[in-house]
């Protein structure tokens, strides 16, 4: 039996435009917008966000020790999307 030694976080956000962001390493790295990949980074965790391919929605995955950790890193990566792509940043 395979037992993961890390909690998932897994959330959408929706955005004005999805292709605004522009992604490489299998889609683990942010190239664009400018800025968002350098936020991301700085979060304790590992999380990364790619594009949805038909919609105008971010994907945000995260992971950590614990599911709490994990939650708490997604829900900050998710508000970074929200805050570089999302709807209150088109105004």
């Amino acid at each position: 039996m395979l037992q993961l030694l890390f909690s998932l976080f897994y959330c959408q956000v929706k955005v004005v435009d999805r292709t605004a962001v522009v992604t490489e390493n299998a889609e683990t790295v942010v190239v664009k917008p400018p800025g968002l990949r350098e936020a991301i980074n700085a979060e304790i965790g590992r999380s990364f966000v790619r594009p949805s391919g038909t919609e105008d929605i971010i994907r945000v995955y995260a992971e950590a020790s614990t599911q709490d950790a994990a939650d708490s890193l997604g829900n900050s990566v998710a508000g970074l999307v929200n805050k570089f792509l999302g709807f209150a940043s088109s105004s």
